[in-house]
């Protein structure tokens, strides 16, 4: 993006205001973020990744209401939403506003306080959303965490793959054949479970700190949806007890900390009210979710790379890879 077209988009939103200058903000798969100074202080610019969110006006609604509830109800973070609660088109591209909240963003694991911090924070957004309608929330991604889905769409990708993708893939491939069964079981257990308002991206950047590790914002709101609380649980154990993330290619030294996931488990049971099978699925669902998001990066791979931002051809291959050696680790 060049400065001209912050500059443009930004004066949709104040028409005397000046951008002074930009910064890429490196830490999303999906949406491209860019951090804005300019003469009304500084701000937070998205471009919407509209093959994701083909329906953004859906998650917009989505976050209106969620927001309002949340601040009606005393939610004790904040909870950026975006300006005017407006996106807006320009360039053949879809743009919204964030405000900028003066804290940090980290895409690693630095402590233990964090991962506590991060999880009471969820949990106390579930307390306050426990009595909201969520049947009025808008589905924005379809089929999203559904393992069936994934496992359709890894065979119709492996279907009409390119030769070369699936001989290259060849050792993931039948890697994710022998646990198959681990997604459709986890559909089974989530159709038994409670539609709650679900945040669906709890990796730690979408938590925001101050320089003590408390969290001061919750963050990325754009996947707000009815589900289960196994994708939350699920997605934090995931990327919570990677040491190493999901970029590595160090593949020896990928390892599930297990001392992580006992303190996401044991501060998700003290701070929230769950069901007997919420609660005995909780470990279940960090394997789940870790092999889901496994399944995801391979599919991406053997389709030419259509959904996940890339740095190189081997990039979503290695990021499969990755994602199972760590759910294989946790069995």
């Amino acid at each position: 993006m060049e400065l001209s077209t912050a500059q443009l988009v930004f004066s949709n939103y104040f028409d005397d205001a000046q951008v002074i200058d930009y910064s890429v903000i490196n830490n999303g798969l999906i949406n491209k973020t860019y951090k804005l100074d300019t003469t009304q202080g500084i701000y937070i610019l998205q471009e919407i990744n509209q093959k994701v969110f083909n329906e953004p006006e859906l998650a917009l609604e989505n976050i209106k209401r969620v927001s309002i509830w949340l601040k009606e109800n005393e939610f004790n973070y904040a909870f950026p939403t975006p300006v005017h609660f407006t996106y807006k088109f320009l360039f053949d591209k879809l743009w919204r506003l964030l405000p900028y909240i003066n804290a940090t963003s980290y895409n690693e694991i630095k402590n233990k306080k964090m991962v506590s911090n991060a999880t009471v924070c969820i949990a106390d957004f579930y307390r306050i959303l426990d009595q909201f309608p969520v049947q009025d929330l808008h589905v924005t991604i379809p089929h999203f965490h559904h393992g069936q889905y994934y496992i359709d769409e890894f065979h119709k990708a492996l279907n009409h793959c390119s030769s070369e993708r699936k001989s290259q893939a060849i050792q993931e491939i039948n890697h994710i054949k022998s646990a198959l069964d681990e997604l459709v079981y986890f559909d089974e257990v989530v159709r038994q479970l409670p539609n709650r308002v679900i945040h669906f991206d709890t990796k730690i950047s979408n938590f925001l700190f101050d320089e003590d590790f408390n969290v001061k914002a919750l963050i990325d709101l754009d996947t707000l949806m009815p589900g289960s609380i196994l994708s939350d649980v699920g997605d934090m154990i995931r990327t919570y007890s990677n040491k190493l993330g999901e970029e590595s290619t160090d593949f020896d030294r990928i390892q599930a900390n297990s001392e992580t996931i006992e303190t996401i488990v044991d501060s998700i049971l003290q701070h929230t009210q769950l069901t007997d099978l919420e609660k005995n699925h909780l470990f279940f669902a960090g394997k789940a979710i870790t092999l889901m998001q496994s399944i995801r990066f391979l599919t991406d791979f053997l389709k030419g790379d259509v959904y996940y931002a890339i740095n190189h051809p081997c990039h979503n291959l290695n990021r499969a890879k990755n994602q199972f050696i760590l759910y294989d680790s946790m069995n």
